[in-house]
């Protein structure tokens, strides 16, 4: 990283708006692998509660009937 002249103020303003820009992309790159978590996370709770669902009605439907 090269030196930063604080007595040159127009390069001290480019050097604090580009950290600023910089903390804008990550908070927003965070933001979106949040929400890609978060919607994977749902989509295992959904699918769980569909599987849990589904051995229910086969532990129904097999005891269902003694003849067979």
């Amino acid at each position: 990283m090269a030196k930063l002249n604080f007595y040159d103020t127009d390069a001290v303003k480019a050097f604090v708006l580009n950290i600023l820009i910089e903390n804008a992309e990550l908070k927003s790159d965070l933001d979106y692998e949040k929400k890609c978590s978060n919607d994977w996370f749902d989509r295992y709770k959904k699918a769980d509660q569909q599987v849990k669902d589904l051995e229910a009605k086969v532990t129904t439907l097999e005891g269902g009937s003694e003849n067979e």
